[in-house]
């Protein structure tokens, strides 16, 4: 596989999966409101601080107990150096050493305060750094980029998704998808170094319907797990829901090979779809494959997500849709802040994307992540901005009642 992608294919997948049919109708927001936005340059040293951990993206969170928050990372550069020096002067030249994953806990609620520690696995070895995560259920040659998890009601068993990608020889990219993972951890009360891991061998197939379930958007509502996925059919291209009821977890060996769909079809629930049942729907059109949702409160949900322009390389958008059920209907994309990275060291080639939402993290009333990439390689060690999760933070009481304004009228029978 091409160096390239292994250090920029995460996000790549992004455009892999929107390229099918968003070329032609992506476009920008049609709603625009006015928050007051920052970025948030104390809390971005929570990542920079580590010799060895020297950038990643995806940068998914979980609170786990009142102090640790679980963090989920994707391609990952590692130094070997025992001291903070610039990329530059670390083997994290060419080539790097990338992990497909790693795992953070950071101690503390407050980013701008908090710490940090990573993981991966051969004891977070710095010569030969492995991923933390690897599914046994998945070909040799293919690796796992971190989706969206969540806790189940119990406050200590994590259900994790993960993208299982495969290379090839096909240009641009040099990756296809091959479908999803699931693992599941009882014991995340422990330090990630002793969790068991418990991978889920039957899940639902990644063909016909090429939907990439829990690329974003994974939690629990009421009796159900639900996950969001994207759906790269080029005569469905879009954002999919499926669900699962919570007792199928409880189970010595969960099945998730047969989860519910939503069909607006037929306003209801769908068990995996065969020839002549309804295929899924889609529960809103353009869009990431990586994004967050959470309930907000009773009657409102919010998705949010980074939303790049035309062509995907520059600056964006954080954008955000909002529902008053799960299924929807979904308002069309909000934008609350426009041009996210303000320090373009070379903007024809910045990529922005992941962004996520952080409701348990404190110090602002609404926390945000976003990641950075490039498709010029050498500006990864020229600009050590390059290439780490950075935060954006709102203080505002009204930034909820504004959003609430947008809320499109519930449906009958969701």
């Amino acid at each position: 596989m091409k160096f390239k992608n292994f250090i920029i294919g995460f996000c790549f997948i992004l455009f892999y999966t929107l390229t099918v049919t968003v070329f032609a109708v992506n476009s920008e927001p049609t709603t625009t409101i006015t928050v007051p936005v920052e970025q948030w340059t104390d809390a971005d040293n929570l990542f920079r601080n580590n010799s060895h951990w020297r950038g990643a993206d995806g940068a998914y969170s979980i609170q786990l107990d009142s102090e640790r928050v679980l963090w989920m990372f994707g391609d990952t550069l590692v130094s070997n150096k025992n001291n903070l020096v610039p990329r530059t002067n670390t083997n994290t030249a060419y080539p790097p050493k990338c992990p497909r994953n790693s795992v953070g806990i950071q101690t503390g609620l407050d980013p701008s305060t908090a710490t940090i520690k990573y993981y991966w696995k051969e004891n977070n070895s710095i010569t030969d750094p492995i991923s933390f995560f690897r599914s046994p259920y998945i070909a040799k040659a293919n690796w796992l980029w971190p989706g969206d998890f969540t806790l189940l009601p119990d406050g200590k068993t994590l259900v994790m998704f993960f993208m299982n990608i495969y290379p090839t020889d096909i240009k641009p990219f040099y990756f296809d998808i091959a479908g999803y993972q699931v693992a599941i951890i009882r014991n995340s009360n422990e330090t990630p170094d002793k969790w068991e891991i418990e991978w889920v061998e039957k899940v639902s197939s990644y063909l016909p319907w090429k939907i990439l379930v829990g690329s974003g958007g994974v939690l629990v509502d009421g009796d159900y797990l639900y996950a969001f996925g994207y759906s790269s059919l080029k005569d469905n291209a879009g954002v999919c829901l499926a669900r699962w009821s919570l007792s199928v977890l409880d189970q010595d060996t969960p099945n998730l090979s047969m989860p519910q769909w939503w069909s607006s079809a037929i306003n209801d629930w769908i068990i995996d779809p065969n020839p002549g049942t309804p295929r899924p729907s889609l529960v809103w059109d353009k869009g990431q494959t990586e994004f967050t949702v959470n309930k907000i409160k009773q009657g409102l949900y919010v998705m949010f997500e980074a939303y790049p322009p035309l062509g995907y390389m520059g600056n964006g958008d954080m954008v955000c849709r909002v529902a008053r059920s799960l299924t929807g209907p979904w308002s069309d994309q909000i934008s609350f802040y426009h041009t996210i990275y303000k320090t373009l060291p070379c903007p024809t080639d910045i990529m922005v994307y992941a962004g996520k939402y952080h409701p348990q993290l404190q110090g602002s009333d609404f926390i945000f992540t976003y990641a950075t990439n490039t498709s010029h390689l050498k500006s990864l060690w020229l600009y050590e901005d390059i290439y780490y999760p950075r935060f954006l933070k709102i203080n505002s009481n009204t930034f909820i009642e504004q959003l609430e304004q947008y809320l499109p009228p519930i449906e009958a029978k969701r």
